[in-house]
């Protein structure tokens, strides 16, 4: 269990840090659960394209060294 603790915690939690911190989640000025729904869902969005762009670039630079 420790283990998957760790994963967990490198994963998961580092997209909610990363929006807390950088992405101003800590507060809101909406008011509404829709409007808030709508906010995080496109935050979600965005850092997920992030980490695909990484993953992409990782892999066109392992194909670009063999």
């Amino acid at each position: 269990m420790k283990e998957f603790y760790r994963k967990h915690k490198e994963i998961i939690e580092r997209i909610f840090e990363t929006a807390k911190e950088y992405h101003k989640l800590r507060y809101t000025r909406k008011k509404g659960k829709l409007q808030m729904e709508d906010k995080v869902g496109l935050i979600l969005v965005c850092l997920n394209i992030k980490k695909l762009m990484k993953w992409i670039a990782n892999i066109l630079f392992y194909f670009s060294l063999i």
